[in-house]
């Protein structure tokens, strides 16, 4: 849609046409593009018509069903993280949370989508059930043995695997088509900020309240902590997610701000730290805690490329965000080298653990995905390369990372003999 809006700003009848057949694509991919068709006498009339139509229509059309659906998304997620309580017995003895946090979390976001989506049928729905029911199952079927990596790594590895599942649901079942996938890779950029904007205020309005009411010697500490929060935390993907497709424009312009923002960030933060490396007494060859830090930088590094490189947008200001991506590529291939021969070293010194395999695994993947997305960059920013090309190369390696994940959650605790 994006791209037929750009190459037919100037024909009003196509223009019209693409509106009628879909208005609500059409105005989401209109406020995406804005700022570089903005120049164009038609872009401003269409902006002030689709902004018209969003004054006209949106308080209209949200309307009761809107926030009942949101509502009863909340209140069904909300049941399920206290179960405990409400069946009174001890989640820590259970290991509750650490198995079924995850599923509950996903499970209200799916829930939502699927009350808000355009209908699925009953085939799909047979298979959304046993996608959460089998693996809900599963993880509460290993047993509670202290101290075993595979068991932990299993419960570490499902809400990779929800979120899988999240996404087949999100992109209607069309998971053989590269579109579905960048689309949600992009609405996981705009779940990731503007969640964090609903949690910040969130926790804002918490302290406001909690503050308030000690001022008239109420104490609603033990409310907010018993009930509240883990009610808070499962609902506030849903509330994002109510955002986003209620308000489409709003995610469409911070998303790319934030990418050229941050990004120039964390690359000086990224060579910095590696520079400090050496001064600091500390490496990953020995300390495992460092290691594990080196590696969950990593995957947040390789998280914040994918995001920037498909929130990468106009004509002048790409070729300066198309070298902060290609420089933040290549420092963390960098680390992601020095994590792989950490890892090497600890295996032939230490021996093999599932922990150890587990982050091998997750490291060969990242790494080869960072390959991968440091050509397309290169190919972008010297071999005048599509930068859609990126999009493509991320979206069709997310199947590696689920045969991975499948793979550690089923496979690992069954190797290890729950070891």
């Amino acid at each position: 849609m994006k791209e037929q809006i750009r190459n037919n700003i100037n024909n009003p009848p196509v223009l019209e046409e693409l509106y009628n057949e879909d208005s609500k694509e059409f105005s989401a991919a209109f406020s995406e593009i804005f700022n570089e068709i903005k120049d164009q006498p038609a872009a401003a009339f269409w902006k002030a018509r689709l902004d018209t139509a969003v004054k006209r229509k949106k308080f209209k059309q949200l309307q009761i069903k809107d926030i009942a659906l949101l509502v009863l998304s909340c209140i069904i997620a909300g049941l399920l993280i206290h179960i405990p309580l409400l069946l009174g017995f001890e989640p820590a003895s259970y290991q509750f949370y650490e198995r079924n946090a995850a599923i509950i979390f996903f499970f209200g976001l799916t829930l939502y989508t699927l009350l808000t989506g355009p209908g699925i049928s009953r085939k799909q729905l047979t298979v959304v059930v046993l996608l959460f029911l089998i693996p809900a199952l599963y993880i509460n079927m290993l047993p509670s043995k202290p101290g075993s990596q595979s068991v932990t790594l299993a419960q570490i590895h499902l809400p990779l695997l929800m979120w899988c599942i999240y996404g087949i649901v999100c992109v209607n079942f069309n998971i053989s088509s590269i579109k579905s996938r960048i689309e949600f890779i992009k609405h996981n950029g705009d779940m990731a900020i503007m969640g964090a904007i609903t949690l910040i205020a969130g926790i804002a309005i918490s302290v406001m309240t909690i503050t308030m009411f000690s001022v008239i010697d109420i104490n609603l500490e033990a409310l907010y902590s018993d009930y509240l929060v883990g009610w808070g935390l499962v609902s506030a993907p849903v509330i994002t997610l109510f955002v986003i497709k209620s308000f489409p424009g709003i995610s469409s312009r911070i998303a790319p701000v934030m990418a050229t923002v941050f990004t120039p960030v964390v690359l000086l933060v990224l060579i910095v730290f590696l520079a400090s490396i050496p001064f600091s007494g500390l490496n990953p060859y020995s300390d495992r805690d460092f290691l594990l830090v080196f590696n969950i930088m990593l995957l947040a590094v390789t998280a914040l490329i994918v995001f920037a490189a498909t929130e990468t947008k106009g004509a002048e200001p790409r070729r300066f965000s198309l070298r902060v991506l290609f420089l933040t590529a290549t420092v963390a291939l960098i680390i992601n080298i020095v994590a792989l021969s950490a890892i090497f070293y600890r295996l032939g010194e230490f021996g093999i653990t599932p922990n150890r395999i587990a982050v091998l695994g997750s490291n060969i993947l990242v790494f080869i995905n960072l390959i991968l997305i440091a050509r397309d960059l290169y190919r972008a920013l010297f071999n005048n390369g599509l930068i859609s090309r990126i999009e493509a190369t991320t979206a069709e390696y997310l199947k590696y990372y689920l045969f991975w994940v499948l793979f550690v959650v089923f496979a690992f605790p069954l190797i290890f003999g729950m070891e």
